[in-house]
């Protein structure tokens, strides 16, 4: 363990074997009373939890326990989202997938619940305009969501980028892949 201004900071990732510690170093360093409260000092310390965090995502995605992990693996990323978006202007953030998918069961499930987290401004979630163009353009059935989830898992990983187009007035259970 190495030490920055009183705060003990594992030196490796090794060291950090529970999402727990790394949750006590996060907490740790918000509580932390730096000697200015200047915004420097403050994403000094926000781009540092951001780099142990992409390392620990980087180790647990190449490592043989990723589908182990995967639960951890999504929390890491979400809380990666957290924390680079909380340096910029709300005009400009960008959101990963899990931080969408989450925002969207949220506000699906219960939209006062996310109004009233949006009103907290303790987490970085997206506007419900934004969450209202994901799902409002898709007015599809299952059947025809799961007809793309099986045609995808056929794909090569370099094939799965592709984008979907669809007219409102002929959908139906096709599927069309042009190779370029």
């Amino acid at each position: 363990m190495g030490f920055y201004e009183g705060i003990r900071i594992p030196l490796s990732l090794t060291q950090i074997n529970d999402i727990r510690q790394l949750n006590d170093l996060l907490k740790e360093i918000e509580n932390h009373s730096a000697p200015t409260n200047s915004p420097e000092t403050f994403q000094y310390h926000v781009r540092e939890a951001t780099g142990s965090i992409h390392k620990a995502i980087d180790s647990l995605s190449t490592g043989e326990e990723s589908g182990n992990q995967q639960p951890l693996l999504s929390s890491l990323q979400f809380i990666l989202c957290q924390l680079d978006n909380a340096l910029i202007a709300k005009t400009m953030r960008q959101y990963n997938i899990e931080t969408l998918v989450l925002s969207l069961k949220c506000q699906l499930i219960s939209p006062v619940c996310y109004r009233y987290l949006q009103s907290l401004d303790c987490l970085s979630l997206p506007h419900l305009s934004t969450l209202k163009r994901l799902y409002s353009n898709f007015g599809l059935d299952s059947e025809f969501t799961n007809y793309l989830k099986q045609s995808v898992t056929q794909f090569n990983k370099w094939e799965r980028n592709v984008v979907i187009q669809m007219d409102e007035i002929h959908v139906k259970s096709t599927f069309t892949y042009k190779r370029r």
